[in-house]
């Protein structure tokens, strides 16, 4: 029976459908605005907008470029959109046998064309990175003319024929329901990966896994949400030494300069000191070509045209924040 010390608590959950939140009444803050909130899984696009255009909700989530019109035409809704500083990542398991070859990692990402993958699912409203940051960390810490992330199909052969790579299998792990579009993503790059000469397979299988299930797989999908602007606000919780990732086996930074470099990006009380540390290490994740960053989406929310609300910002994107001062009403 949960209850929490939020401005709400729960009244009743049924996983993977649905969840009630009522006003906590004895919450220390300001009253919250709501009496009620009841959170639905509706986990296709079309059925989300259709829920609410009949109005069964007022608010939906997760709405891409290609659908905002089936929103707009209908009166009394409106969108906000933005590409909210979150990577969608692909994982590489570096302590898989063929994965373990930095060539065979290194030309995997080569031959991802992110411009291409941002135009075709998010209308080119999407990011196409060009390192593992966001504008989100200011001046002092963003780097933009750093060029990692290029696309560069014969260079990654000229890598995989180094490595030895004699069209072993490489399996691309998807979750249909995952991050919206993800399963579009898995098919246009392993086209793009069989066209380097890769031998590629798709495997759908739900974003539960077990230790033994992450020994056997090459690679699969996850995300990097930014939780504050800088760049531990993201690194230390996906990529420290804690993190899953590393105590499963997954990524394994060998380089030996990693650690004392993620170490003084991390502790480094000289700002300078430490933006010349966080650019060595991605410059060392770039060589290393542990994971494969795709993209920031470009989705909206929609909602009914007298709800006033804003996408929050300094909080880890797909918040809903509903709290006093965050969410208020137009007369209807």
């Amino acid at each position: 029976m949960p209850v929490g010390s939020g401005p709400y608590r729960v009244q009743s959950f049924r996983p993977n459908e649905q969840v009630v939140l009522v006003r906590h009444e004895k919450f220390w803050g300001e009253r919250p605005p709501l009496d009620r909130i009841t959170y639905t899984r509706i986990p296709e696009v079309a059925a989300r907008i259709t829920a609410l255009v009949n109005r069964e909700v007022d608010f939906i989530t997760n709405v891409p470029p290609d659908q905002e019109a089936a929103v707009t035409r209908v009166k009394g809704f409106k969108l906000l959109g933005s590409a909210a500083p979150v990577f969608h990542v692909w994982v590489i398991n570096m302590s898989h046998p063929l994965m373990a070859k930095p060539e065979i990692r290194k030309a995997l990402n080569l031959a991802v064309d992110r411009e291409a993958l941002v135009k075709a699912l998010w209308n080119g409203r999407g990011i196409a990175p060009k390192a593992h940051q966001f504008k989100e960390y200011g001046p002092q810490m963003y780097m933009p003319d750093l060029n990692f992330y290029r696309h560069d199909p014969k260079q990654a052969q000229a890598l995989l024929k180094k490595a030895g790579y004699k069209g072993e299998t490489i399996n691309i792990m998807f979750f249909p329901e995952y991050y919206l579009y993800g399963n579009y993503a898995a098919v246009a790059i392993a086209d793009m990966w069989k066209k380097i000469g890769i031998n590629v397979k798709l495997l759908q299988h739900e974003p539960v896994f077990s230790a033994a299930d992450h020994t056997n797989i090459q690679i699969r999908p996850w995300s990097n949400p930014l939780y504050y602007p800088d760049p531990m606000g993201v690194f230390d919780t996906h990529w420290s030494a804690e993190s899953w990732v590393t105590r499963r086996g997954l990524w394994k930074p060998d380089h030996p300069e990693w650690k004392a470099t993620y170490e003084q990006a991390r502790f480094g009380l000289d700002p300078k000191a430490r933006a010349a540390a966080y650019r060595k290490l991605l410059q060392l994740s770039d060589e290393l070509s542990g994971w494969i960053v795709l993209y920031q989406p470009f989705e909206s929310v929609a909602m009914r045209e007298d709800i006033e609300w804003r996408v929050p910002t300094a909080q880890r994107p797909y918040e809903l924040a509903f709290r006093a001062g965050q969410i208020s009403f137009k007369a209807r």
